[in-house]
Parts: structure tokens; C-alpha cells; sequence
């Protein structure tokens, strides 16, 4: 019953996130409102997208922060040419 409350004031259901129960949907409605988060917002249904997905996003933005503290600090950045017979 709580969850079709939800649903009827944000118009998704937030509870098909994995770890969100109705009590934590709750919380984030309270929170947040109906605007501020894309699935509130757009009404856009949440994809898992996995975790090979986080972790090449995480090295990326990773890497991007180091490139930009070195140049900060003087350095050029070069990739490394990569061989196939080295791998």
C-alpha cells in the first residue's frame, strides 16, 4: 500500500533499484521530491548497467583526474606506444 503511494505521487517505482525498499524509497521522496533525480524527474526506468560498466567509467574518470593534476603540476602526458609482442 505505501509503495502504490509512491508511485502515484512520483508516477516510478523506485523500489526496482536494487537495495531500495519502500522505507528507503520513502526517504529519498522526503529527501528529494519529484525532481532533482533523473528516474523521479524523466520518469526514465533504472538499468543496472553492471559492474565491468562502473568500473571502466571509475578508470576513466580515474584517469582523467590524474592527467589533469600532472599538467597542473608541469608534466606532459604521452601515452605509451604498445607493442603486440609485449602483451
Amino acid at each position: 500500500m505505501a509503495s502504490q503511494a509512491l508511485y502515484r505521487m512520483s508516477g516510478v517505482d523506485l523500489t526496482t533499484i536494487d537495495g531500495i525498499g519502500v522505507e528507503t524509497a520513502a526517504i529519498v521522496m522526503s529527501e528529494l521530491g519529484t525532481d532533482g533525480w533523473r528516474l523521479v524527474r524523466y520518469g526514465q526506468p533504472y538499468m543496472d548497467a553492471g559492474v565491468d560498466a562502473y568500473e571502466k567509467r571509475f578508470g576513466h574518470r580515474r584517469l582523467l583526474s590524474y592527467t589533469r593534476r600532472l599538467k597542473e603540476m608541469g608534466y606532459e602526458i604521452v601515452p605509451l606506444a604498445v607493442s603486440k609482442a609485449s602483451k
